[in-house]
């Protein structure tokens, strides 16, 4: 049976074009899908077949009349709250970076999934956290070593 999935992601290409990429494929298996990312990523959605709907653009920034980083997040989910209301997703794919659509989901008691299009960031107990650029340990005191070090940076 055909499905509906909103897809919300972050509009640098690492997170747009896996989203574009799983749109398409939803697309392929009969669903129909709505896309929300930064406006320039609108062609090359629709040219999968992929419905498409601009972001939201927020300035944040520093000075007192910029929003501050909570503030975009909650004015952008308001937005995306309407989207859902009125693209009535089975299911809305939220991209790691984009919270707006995991709390418009919640708050339209819409199920979620998140999206991670990249290596998830946990390291394994024993090794070295994910992107200090160490390199994992070649002994036993080395595993032993990072074993001990986990409790005080985790």
């Amino acid at each position: 049976m055909p499905g509906r999935f909103l897809i919300t992601a972050f509009g640098d290409p690492g997170h747009a074009f896996p989203a574009i990429a799983l749109g398409r494929e939803l697309v392929a298996r009969g669903h129909e899908v709505l896309l929300e990312t930064y406006s320039r990523w609108g062609e090359y959605a629709e040219a999968e077949g992929v419905r498409f709907a601009a972001a939201p653009d927020y300035r944040i920034g520093t000075r007192l009349a910029d929003l501050k980083p909570y503030q975009a997040a909650v004015r952008a989910s308001a937005e995306t709250r309407l989207m859902v209301r009125a693209f009535d997703p089975d299911l809305v794919i939220v991209d790691i970076l984009t919270v707006a659509g995991s709390l418009a989901a919640e708050l339209e008691g819409r199920p979620w999934v998140s999206l991670v299009p990249h290596l998830f960031p946990i390291a394994s107990p024993g090794a070295p956290l994910y992107s200090t650029g160490a390199r994992p340990p070649r002994t036993a005191a080395g595993r032993a070593l990072w074993s001990a070090f986990d409790p005080l940076v985790r």
